[in-house]
């Protein structure tokens, strides 16, 4: 009595939690995280002042990212990680829709369990005496089914919110903000290897456009 129901909610349970925790989300998290430390890092406005000795060796001792050979790497470990970071949106995509349609699964086996239940419930006081007992012990099994299903639907809803993040993130930073940026990043990387140094203009509004794009990355805690 039901038990076929309990059955697909431990399958479904079992799935789900694959899902939730597939790799692709850990490694997303993961290159945004180092994503966003890099550029954290990179001080676009200490480039363009023209530096003395002491200014250089202050700078080979800072954490900033401030030279255009620290520039240069820093742009190669971006152009990597971009490449990763572009393609996992499809399947962060399915992942998302995958838990979608678990949850919207789960809904409807509440209303079923539910509706087993209740009938166990009715047929403890109108069954035969002899089967009263077994149907009381199906309907607290059901009952606690019921109450699992309830967390894990409220679970379901959490689980969804970091695909759905970490799209959003992908699309709008790997996709548009950040391609927009190191295309301005670009050309003072050229003045720079022509030995010109950037005006403090245009290393200033660098610097702006990546203070606007940090606050994009989704908060990791």
């Amino acid at each position: 009595w039901g038990q076929d129901l309990q059955v697909a909610h431990r399958d479904l349970m079992q799935e789900r939690l694959a899902v939730s925790q597939a790799p692709l989300l850990r490694e997303t998290t993961s290159h945004l995280t180092r994503l966003r430390q890099i550029l954290s890092s990179i001080d676009p406005e200490a480039l363009a002042p023209p530096g003395g000795i002491g200014t250089h060796a202050f700078r080979r001792l800072s954490r900033l990212i401030d030279t255009p050979d620290e520039l240069a790497r820093a742009r190669g470990e971006i152009d990597a990680l971009l490449r990763l970071l572009t393609p996992a949106q499809t399947g962060l995509m399915t992942l998302r829709d995958q838990l979608q349609r678990h949850a919207t699964a789960l809904q409807t086996m509440e209303a079923q369990v539910e509706a087993q239940a209740l009938a166990a419930g009715w047929l403890t006081q109108n069954a035969a005496p002899e089967h009263c007992r077994s149907f009381a012990d199906r309907r607290n099994s059901l009952a606690a089914t019921l109450l699992q299903i309830r967390s894990a639907t409220l679970q379901l809803t959490n689980d969804i919110v970091m695909p759905s993040r970490l799209i959003l993130a992908v699309q709008t930073i790997a996709l548009v903000a950040l391609p927009a940026w190191l295309d301005r990043l670009s050309h003072l990387q050229n003045r720079l290897s022509q030995g010109r140094t950037p005006t403090p203009t245009e290393a200033r509004e660098l610097a702006f456009r990546l203070n606007d794009l940090l606050p994009l990355f989704p908060r990791t805690e």
